[in-house]
């Protein structure tokens, strides 16, 4: 059996927060001290894209921030497109969509072959912007996008950026024991969930789907 790349975190974690903002308007991750890594589009007019990423460190924190509209199906256009967390479906209305009034979790890619593998934090957000949180494992990580026929795909591509998560300094460590201390806290890990969730087919209401 083929080694996962990756250990993904779906619990919230510190990583959750502000966007950091500089002047000029350019994302610099959740926190200003984040390492930005490298910045990659995903295709979603193509049978099949990916990238890979370098090789992540083992055990050292990372995260994705995927922003992007697209559609895979004849009825995703305009404010119903799928955004890279959520796909939209026919509500009460009889209407597809619009994605911010009915939608269901939906990820058209894959991270190392994995499918439907949900953001950290798992909730619907008007910007389209998404985290993924991942640990590295001494080796890449492949994002990969398949679909067939894409006569009818529309939008994207999904812009991914990656970010490494510096190790934490001795004086934030005493702050984070001194809060805990305090608060009579304490840290919990939440192991990710990998079975898989229900695919498009299984959505909602009537799926768009692929028309031959």
């Amino acid at each position: 059996m083929k080694r996962s790349n990756l250990t993904v975190l779906l619990a919230a974690s510190a990583f959750v927060g502000l966007l950091s903002i500089n002047a000029s308007g350019q994302n610099l991750g959740l926190n200003p001290s984040d390492l930005f890594i490298g910045g990659y589009d995903l295709n979603m007019l193509v049978s099949h894209s990916e990238f890979t990423t370098p090789t992540l460190s083992l055990g050292e924190d990372y995260y994705f921030r995927v922003t992007g509209r697209f559609g895979i199906g004849p009825l995703d256009r305009g404010n119903s497109m799928s955004d890279p967390a959520w796909a939209a479906y026919r509500g009460s209305d009889g209407n597809w969509g619009p994605l911010d009034v009915w939608h269901y979790a939906y990820t058209a890619f894959t991270i190392d072959g994995q499918a439907q593998i949900r953001p950290s934090p798992d909730g619907y957000r008007t910007e389209h912007t998404y985290t993924w949180t991942l640990e590295g494992n001494n080796l890449p990580v492949t994002i990969s996008f398949d679909d067939s026929p894409v006569w009818d795909n529309v939008g994207g591509p999904l812009h991914f950026e990656l970010y490494q998560v510096p190790e934490p300094s001795a004086l934030s460590l005493s702050l984070v024991a001194l809060g805990t201390l305090v608060c009579g806290g304490s840290r919990r890990t939440v192991a990710s969930d990998r079975s898989a969730s229900t695919a498009r087919s299984a959505s909602p209401g009537t799926a768009a789907g692929k028309q031959l």
